[in-house]
């Protein structure tokens, strides 16, 4: 963790990002509302952007109608009207700091900063230089400006800010090279929610999701949870597959998640002649992707080394959500994932993007039960001394309060 001062006073933070409140009953995970809970449970008055108006704790939650479902046009007069009532709640509210990830936020911080001179920390957790050139394939030429408009906003915004969370080393190497200053760039890593990516607290949990889910008890089950990107890898989990099978044939394989590779995946997977071992939820609740994950006897996270995953190192959400419920993995050799598999000695590293040295991996795991076990315990271990919210969150009050004008 960063060295902190023991100055503990709170902070007044206007969030310019849309942050729905969670209901009652409910499970609302999102990384930035991670961070906001946390943050509000230290003391922090926390004022946010939403579709109602809305309290939680020390969180406040601000209307304006903005919807996706609008034609553009009206989306555009929303969100010109939502700077302008931005504007509003922070002169009313008197803000120590304005904080924001999303692109939408970015316009708002940098007005808020120089017609009420209010300093502002961004988040910086991808490169859309690079993930803007997998969707701008398949768009039509407006949408490919507007995605290198957007792309140009990232590092302008970053430029400009008084501080920035970076999600890896990598990123801050990559934006010190932009001609950001480093000074401000604060390393604070991804994690996870323990109280919620937990393991099942008896085997006969194991074996009633199972059965829900219509996976028999005996089988192998090898998880892959996620948004469907490119740079994913899981095709080539899907060709290590028939290695796999021909040591363990009672193993079943479930991708969990959508996105723009899914129908493609779907596709390697019907002509490899793979369906009845292959299981693809599409979208699923959050709070169900631990349920998922605790019936794996391994989880995968085989990134390929591209140039994208070469600049953000790797911080990868699904990695910590494996380790927080106890599993070991299979990881592909990128950065940042390797250094948190390497310290907690949690599975095992390979070049994703060979199949046999996937598959041979995936073999031994599965063909060592007990020591997949004692690396699943050593996991969870890990995660809750160094990433869980609670203890990354510090991290983030600290940069705020450092730049507190």
């Amino acid at each position: 963790m960063l060295k902190h001062n023991n100055n503990n006073d709170n902070l007044k933070i206007f969030v310019v990002d849309r942050i729905e409140p969670p209901q009652d009953g409910t499970i609302f995970l999102n990384p930035l509302w991670e961070i906001l809970k946390e943050l509000s449970g230290m003391g922090c008055d926390i004022h946010t952007i939403s579709s109602k108006n809305d309290s939680w704790q020390n969180v406040h939650f601000h209307r304006m109608r903005l919807s996706n479902k609008w034609p553009i046009f009206l989306q555009g007069i929303a969100y010109i009207y939502s700077i302008f009532g931005a504007i509003l709640i922070a002169k009313k509210n008197k803000f120590d700091l304005v904080y924001f990830r999303s692109v939408h936020g970015r316009p708002i911080a940098l007005l808020l900063k120089y017609v009420l001179n209010l300093n502002y920390v961004c988040e910086i957790h991808g490169v859309e230089f690079f993930e803007n050139e997998y969707s701008a394939e398949n768009t039509n030429s407006f949408k490919k400006i507007f995605l290198k408009v957007k792309a140009y906003s990232q590092i302008f915004s970053a430029k400009n800010a008084d501080g920035i969370r970076a999600v890896t080393d990598e990123l801050k190497q990559y934006l010190i090279a932009q001609g950001i200053d480093g000074s401000k760039i604060d390393v604070i890593e991804n994690g996870v929610n323990t109280n919620v990516f937990r393991p099942f607290e008896t085997s006969t949990d194991v074996v009633n999701y199972k059965y829900k889910k219509g996976i028999k008890e005996s089988s192998n089950v090898i998880v892959w949870e996620g948004y469907c990107y490119p740079w994913q890898g899981v095709e080539f989990l899907i060709k290590a597959s028939s290695l796999i099978l021909e040591r363990f044939p009672n193993t079943v394989f479930l991708i969990v998640g959508d996105g723009e590779m899914l129908s493609s995946w779907k596709k390697l997977v019907h002509d490899l002649n793979l369906e009845s071992e292959f299981v693809f939820t599409a979208s699923v609740p959050y709070d169900e992707v631990c349920s998922y994950i605790n019936i794996a006897d391994v989880c995968v996270c085989p990134e390929i080394n591209d140039e994208r995953n070469d600049v953000t190192g790797g911080s990868s959400l699904k990695l910590f959500e494996y380790l927080a419920c106890n599993k070991p993995v299979v990881i592909g050799n990128l950065k940042g994932n390797m250094k948190i598999v390497s310290q907690s000695g949690t599975g095992l590293i390979v070049d994703a993007q060979n199949t046999v040295e996937l598959s041979d991996a995936i073999v031994k795991l599965l063909g060592d039960k007990n020591n997949s076990v004692e690396m699943g315990i050593r996991g969870r271990d890990f995660i809750l001394k160094k990433y869980s919210w609670s203890k990354l969150s510090q991290d983030v009050f600290y940069l705020c309060k450092r730049c507190v004008n």
